[in-house]
């Protein structure tokens, strides 16, 4: 019965000893940057969230400022309908 738990009490002590070898330092960084504790608006280091795709559809503007021209409409060649 014993040798059954072996395996698995050696996997979760070696995971625990992982993660604690892995995120102590993380946290410890983190701790020290936020004096202890987090409050959003102290949250200078983050960028600005850029905005939605296709959220603001505005007309593009060539280089003096001027709103660019739709495209002119393109009229394809119209062949012959050939009867057989």
């Amino acid at each position: 019965m014993s040798s059954r738990l072996l395996a698995p009490l050696i996997a979760v002590g070696l995971g625990v000893g992982t993660g604690y070898y892995v995120f102590q330092p993380l946290l410890v960084s983190y701790k020290e940057s936020t004096q202890g504790s987090f409050r959003p608006e102290d949250d200078h280091h983050a960028a600005p969230a850029p905005p939605l795709p296709y959220t603001s559809l505005q007309p593009g503007k060539t280089a003096d400022g001027k709103d660019l021209l739709p495209p002119p409409a393109q009229e394809l060649p119209v062949e012959p309908k050939r009867e057989v």
